[in-house]
């Protein structure tokens, strides 16, 4: 279809590297955990996973509130000859959804030694990939390209869901997740309310009622925000010390 188009794509893709690069930075750092108890106690790696996809997915329905009310962001950063960027993004911003389930229920696959699972999972991915892209591409463009490739992360996740319920254990990640994605639509719902906003003032302020809705909705429990307040209070200390020092 063309250079342009192909281009409009791949700098949409571009875009999820800001949730990417902090997941798999975080999927590194747990994995330890998982394999540590994947084959041992089973109530416990189930809440372990759950918790896993819930804390990673909060910050992601971040990002994607971000990609699908402000997608004007792809020409503002990239350029003008990057407008139909913006009208991609909102469709690619999705696949960090599935993508972000699949990722970690391969991780739990590995550790519990059920690796030749995400085998069966990817190559159905492929197929379904493949067969949506010689249909929607001739038609539609980079868009049928976007709507091919969330719709092949969406076939993969629910593939692993299902390995890892069947063969490692039970997860109850739709049930952590209504909360975030109620306040997630809720200031979705306020973006769209106040178009005129620069992107200066949208961004900050869409974190800012995120974590407002979160907290009001009581999403984290007493003692998930009594850590939180841990964490930093001692990297506060931390930068006072070495700033004490002269370090920086």
């Amino acid at each position: 279809k063309g250079n342009a188009q192909v281009g409009w794509y791949k700098a949409s893709a571009k875009f999820l590297l800001f949730f990417t690069i902090l997941r798999d930075s975080f999927l590194v750092a747990i994995y330890p955990v998982f394999a540590s108890v994947a084959t041992g106690d089973r109530p416990r790696m189930g809440n372990l996973v759950t918790q896993a996809v819930r804390y990673q997915l909060i910050v992601a329905l971040y990002f994607v509130l971000c990609f699908v009310a402000l997608p004007r962001m792809a020409p503002k950063l990239l350029g003008e000859a990057f407008q139909n960027t913006a009208r991609v993004l909102p469709v690619m911003a999705w696949i960090l959804i599935p993508q972000t389930i699949s990722i970690t229920m391969g991780r739990v696959l590995v550790a519990s030694g059920n690796q030749k699972r995400i085998m069966f999972a990817t190559s159905l991915a492929l197929l379904v990939n493949a067969g949506l892209n010689l249909a929607l591409i001739p038609r539609f463009a980079f868009m049928g390209a976007a709507a091919a490739a969330a719709t092949s992360e969406v076939v993969v996740a629910l593939a692993s869901v299902y390995y890892v319920q069947r063969y490692v254990t039970r997860t109850h990640i739709i049930r952590v997740l209504v909360r975030p994605v109620i306040a997630a639509g809720l200031v979705g719902i306020t973006l769209r309310l106040l178009p005129g906003l620069h992107l200066y003032q949208a961004l900050p302020l869409s974190g800012l009622l995120y974590v407002v809705c979160l907290l009001a909705l009581r999403t984290f429990s007493a003692a998930e925000l009594g850590r939180l307040r841990n964490l930093v209070r001692e990297g506060r200390e931390r930068l006072l010390r070495n700033g004490g020092g002269g370090r920086w």
